[in-house]
């Protein structure tokens, strides 16, 4: 006899029974959206339910691994990628670019904009350069893009090349361990775009001690020659002046550089040139009086020298030129020829007397004549005693036979040729051996009346 089950129970037995096996296939899946893991429990079969049953929004779009459609697997990591919009500025160029993509990574960001990544190109974010590998983070909707160029250094003659896609050449030397200072001299600015293969050379500075002027400094300078280190430092060569090693060797292995400032003077001298006194007759004024018909005016004479100096000392000095500046101007003269007689009172009476002159009279007698002998006789015959008067050989031939009187002495006649003094109007009064008188004085002889004939205006 059958047993009938009411209605209602049969309902919650098989509810009971589906619930049971609900319960008997929940599974545990392990979940990546967008890079965040998680995890989640689901009875789910595929796995699109898996990912809807943990709240994740898809899109047909969207890239989920394994498909949406495959069977889920506990265990299998199951990946979602959203889907997204992306502007890329690609630089240089400023090239506005789009990718729509749901790949994570900036080289697949960079793939989808139709760009390919190679060494050195970069990717930024506005804050830091990602790795083709590097995660973008689905907030980030624009990336830069800037693709690197070669660039080649040439330093003492090595040449060094990398990629680099920095905007500057600074940068892209900084970037790559070269640490420059502001002395180190660059072919190109450091403010150089790094847009296309550069080509650069690079001379780093050396420290170098100069000496300007006798003021020593240190400083670190760059060049092939002295002459372009000098530049770097500011100091320039001016006019003559020179450095030591020259500004055309290479800089020196000691870093010393001498700069000497050379600067020349001419300065002129001048110096006056005597004028000469050219005698002419003057019938108006008395013999052996003088008087000035024109005066005399020296000449100048120029010298001009050139003076080297160096750091302010004096080198050398030699005559550049000499010049007269003014011709000297003779001096006319007039000398008297105007005989006026003269009375002059003597112990023996008045004498006549037409010139008068102060001399310097010696003495001498037949023994004391300045040889080793006695000499009796004179050059006119007369005998040496008193009255015979010795002149110079250039009285002498003009006046021989005049008759002096002489102070302390009396009358004489000029007979007799003496050496004389230099510089010196002279005479020589004579005296016997017995009545000697020595003379070694001044005195004023007379020229006694008749004038001669023939008459010496100026006294040789």
């Amino acid at each position: 006899m059958k047993k009938f089950v009411p209605f209602g129970i049969s309902v919650l037995l098989i509810a009971a029974g589906t619930a049971l096996i609900l319960l008997g296939l929940q599974r545990e899946f392990t979940l990546q959206v967008d890079g965040v893991r998680s995890r989640v429990t689901s009875a789910a079969l595929t796995t699109g339910e898996v990912l809807k049953a943990a709240g994740a929004t898809l899109s047909p779009s969207d890239c989920v691994h394994p498909s949406a459609n495959s069977l889920a697997d506990p265990t299998r990591l199951l990946k979602l990628e959203h889907n997204f919009k992306r502007i890329l500025l690609a630089q240089p160029g400023n090239t506005l670019l789009e990718a729509i993509t749901c790949s994570p990574f900036a080289g697949g960001v960079a793939a989808a904009a139709g760009l390919l990544l190679y060494p050195g190109d970069s990717l930024s974010n506005g804050f830091s350069t990602l790795a083709p590998s590097d995660r973008v983070d689905e907030t980030t909707q624009a990336l830069v893009f800037r693709r690197a160029f070669p660039v080649s250094v040439t330093e003492n003659g090595q040449i060094t090349t990398f990629s680099s896609s920095q905007p500057t050449l600074g940068e892209a030397l900084l970037i790559n361990g070269y640490h420059l200072t502001l002395a180190d001299l660059l072919s190109l600015p450091l403010d150089t775009p790094v847009d296309k293969p550069l080509q650069v050379s690079l001379q780093r500075a050396q420290p170098l001690t100069i000496t300007a002027g006798g003021v020593e400094s240190a400083t670190l300078a760059a060049g092939a020659t002295v002459g372009e280190a000098l530049a770097q430092a500011g100091i320039a060569l001016q006019g003559l002046d020179y450095s030591v090693p020259s500004e055309s060797d290479p800089l020196p292995a000691d870093g010393k550089i001498r700069v000497v400032r050379v600067r020349e003077e001419t300065p002129i001298q001048q110096t006056f040139l005597p004028y000469s006194v050219k005698y002419i007759e003057d019938p108006a004024t008395e013999l052996d009086k003088h008087s000035v018909v024109s005066a005399g005016q020296q000449g100048i004479q120029a010298k001009r020298e050139r003076v080297r100096l160096e750091n302010g000392q004096e080198t050398s000095r030699v005559v550049d030129a000499n010049w007269t500046v003014q011709e000297p101007i003779p001096e006319q003269r007039g000398y008297g020829t105007k005989i006026v007689i003269r009375t002059l009172d003597t112990p023996n009476g008045p004498v006549e007397y037409w010139r008068a002159v102060n001399v310097y009279a010696t003495s001498y007698s037949p023994c004391r004549s300045g040889v080793s002998k006695c000499l009796n006789g004179t050059s006119s015959g007369m005998p040496v005693s008193q009255g015979t008067i010795g002149v110079t050989r250039a009285w002498y031939s003009w006046m021989v036979g005049q008759k002096l009187f002489v102070p302390g002495y009396g009358t004489g006649v000029i007979g007799d040729i003496g050496g004389g003094i230099s510089g010196k109007y002279w005479i020589d009064l004579a005296y016997t051996d017995e009545a000697y008188v020595p003379w070694s004085s001044y005195v004023t002889v007379y020229f006694l009346t008749p004038v001669p004939k023939t008459i010496p205006w100026i006294l040789p």
